[in-house]
C-alpha cells in the first residue's frame, strides 16, 4: 500500500511540475510581441488601493492593444485590434505631450508612459495636491475609452 501511495505522490509533484513549467512557457510565449517589436508604442494604465493591482495597456502603432494585470494570472493578452490610422493618431498626439516628469501618485493612481526622440517619459497621478498636464489626462481618456467605449 505504501508504494502506490508513494507513487501517487510522484505522480502529484511531477504532474505539478509539468503545469508549472507550461505556465511558465507560455508566459515567456505571450511576452514576445512586445520585446522583438520595434515600432512606437504608449503604456498606459492604473492601479494601486487596497490590492495593489496594476492594469497595464500597451498601444502599438500597428493597432493592437495589450493588456496585463500585476495579479493572479499576469500573462500579456491582445484585447483590441484598432485600425492602423486611429493608432497612429493617438500616437500622433503624443508629440504634443510634455517632456518634463510629473510623479505624483496617490493611493489609487493613472500612469501614461511614452518615447519620443529616443526617451522614455512617465506620468503618474493620483494624489490629491497633484493635476498632471491636461494633454496628458486627455491622451489617457481618448485611449481608455477605446477600451471601455461606455464609459
Amino acid at each position: 500500500m505504501r508504494q502506490v501511495i508513494g507513487f501517487r505522490n510522484d505522480m502529484k509533484h511531477s504532474l505539478l511540475l509539468l503545469l508549472v513549467l507550461m505556465g511558465l512557457s507560455s508566459a515567456c510565449q505571450t511576452s514576445k510581441p512586445l520585446d522583438s517589436y520595434k515600432g512606437e508604442k504608449v503604456i498606459f494604465g492604473s492601479g494601486g488601493g487596497f490590492t495593489g493591482l496594476v492594469t497595464t495597456y500597451t498601444l502599438l502603432a500597428d493597432g493592437r492593444l495589450f493588456k496585463q494585470n500585476s495579479m493572479g494570472d499576469t500573462a500579456l493578452t491582445e484585447v483590441l485590434r484598432m485600425p492602423k490610422a486611429t493608432a497612429k493618431a493617438l500616437m500622433k498626439e503624443k508629440a504634443s505631450l510634455p517632456t518634463s516628469h510629473f510623479q505624483q501618485p496617490g493611493n489609487m493612481y493613472s500612469f501614461l508612459e511614452w518615447t519620443q526622440e529616443n526617451e522614455t517619459h512617465r506620468v503618474t497621478w493620483g494624489a490629491p495636491q497633484g493635476t498632471p498636464p491636461a494633454e496628458v489626462v486627455a491622451l489617457y481618456r481618448s485611449l481608455m475609452e477605446k477600451i471601455n467605449p461606455e464609459e
